[in-house]
């Protein structure tokens, strides 16, 4: 309590900064009844609308308080105060267990959901009191915490080239597009995306990805065959691998036409498909 003073220095990348003039806030702490709740932080991990993987039941939750508190949470309603919340959280409350600049810690699990699970938490001060005390502070409104489920497994469902494909080129190398699609998983496919291919010790990102199209453009391959291996991962943590093996053929030779014929017009047969003219 009492007149405080703080001295701010600050120091730019290129090392100069204000150690000759500081920066200094003046302000007073006086002694005085304590008013006020504890505040619960925007910091959870992991955050609130985070989604868990296809198939998990439980999450472990991590929040934080501005001071010392014991809190609880329900899960039935918004409007329940304190009192009557059922369930007790874990929270740390010496001064030693201050984790800066978030907060106390606070921790609790949520089982056995098979859907998406709203819970409201709220906090009372001063944890080293009795809890009929009437100087501890409550919180009026609960804050909600959001955990969401995946709807499916994450799958790749197209792949280009697809698994035994035949490109056929005039140019050697010649140049493709590696693409694949997601679908399912927690936000209805979208993920990031990698790709490998062993045999020649490649691998990388896909060049766009983050969505539920995934494309590595004007890839660059001499003919042979190549087997890709591709890997996705999206936010709740739900995987998908495909692999696909596929040939690349040089074709050096025009299209031959193996017949010609008259029927109700000219007609003209060729061992490929082609593009012909007269």
């Amino acid at each position: 309590y009492g007149n405080l003073e703080m001295f701010i220095e600050c120091q730019d990348n290129w090392g100069h900064g204000n150690s000759i003039n500081e920066y200094v806030i003046s302000f007073c702490v006086k002694q005085g009844a304590d008013h006020t709740p504890p505040y619960i932080t925007p910091f959870t991990e992991p955050a609130s609308g985070s989604y868990i993987a296809y198939g998990d039941t439980d999450q472990d939750v991590k929040f934080w308080v501005d001071e010392s508190a014991e809190c609880r949470y329900t899960e039935s309603s918004s409007t329940i105060d304190y009192a009557n919340m059922e369930n007790n959280i874990s929270c740390k409350a010496l001064w030693t267990d201050y984790e800066f600049p978030r907060g106390y810690p606070c921790e609790f699990s949520l089982t056995n959901f098979t859907q998406d699970k709203s819970v409201w938490i709220r906090c009372k001060d001063k944890p080293w009191l009795p809890d009929s005390n009437s100087s501890r502070n409550v919180n009026r409104q609960s804050v909600e915490y959001v955990t969401k489920v995946s709807d499916s497994e994450l799958e790749i469902e197209e792949m280009r080239p697809d698994q035994g494909d035949v490109v056929i080129s005039g140019v050697n190398p010649t140049s493709l597009n590696l693409k694949i699609k997601t679908s399912g998983g927690a936000e209805e496919g979208k993920a990031i995306c990698k790709w490998a291919e062993d045999d020649y010790g490649w691998r990388s990102d896909f060049v766009d990805t983050n969505s539920i199209y995934h494309e590595s453009p004007e890839f660059t391959l001499y003919e042979g065959t190549y087997n890709f291996d591709y890997f996705c991962e999206d936010v709740a943590g739900n995987t998908a691998e495909r692999s696909s093996s596929f040939e690349i053929e040089f074709d050096e030779t025009g299209p031959r036409i193996v017949r010609i014929y008259f029927e109700s017009g000219l007609k003209i047969t060729t061992k490929e498909s082609a593009e012909c003219r007269y």
